[in-house]
């Protein structure tokens, strides 16, 4: 029986020595049912992840690492899956790194447009907010699926 492992790695995450340390590990030993996913929001908590220690290019670095490595829109699921069926495809007796190039509180504007929005406290305007963009997505998702 072949199992896949999947793991999520935050961008400031990668600024840890752990994360390559086992990134050299997964290499070395043929992980090739791992594929790791990296959230590339380009934030973390104390700012952007830019300012704090920058990771450059995020999938050259895993190349340089041996892992089969690629880029997707982290917000376009059909992209995503795409990507996890080519990783399967590709990445032979290596493991997997797809970075989901993303935005921090993407689908609601509300959130995105905030400059901290890592942890954020949510009063009851923004929550309300934040319902009204979600309920009008659904919306129009409902109504997508409607006419397929």
């Amino acid at each position: 029986m072949q199992n896949n492992v999947y793991c999520i790695l935050g961008d400031g995450e990668l600024q840890e020595g752990q994360i390559w340390e086992a990134a050299l590990y997964a290499h070395q030993y043929k992980l090739n049912h791992l594929t790791a996913f990296v959230d590339w929001n380009k934030k973390q908590v104390d700012g952007y992840v830019e300012d704090m220690l920058s990771l450059m290019d995020i999938a050259d670095k895993f190349k340089a690492f041996g892992w089969y490595a690629q880029t997707v829109d982290g917000s376009d699921p059909d992209g995503i899956v795409q990507a996890v069926d080519t990783a399967r495809r590709e990445q032979q007796d290596r493991p997997a790194v797809i970075v989901l190039d993303g935005v921090k509180g993407s689908g609601i504007k509300a959130v995105e447009e905030l400059s901290f929005n890592h942890f954020i406290d949510i009063p009851e305007d923004l929550a309300e907010r934040c319902m009204e963009e979600l309920t009008e997505t659904m919306s129009r998702l409902e109504e997508g699926m409607s006419h397929d």
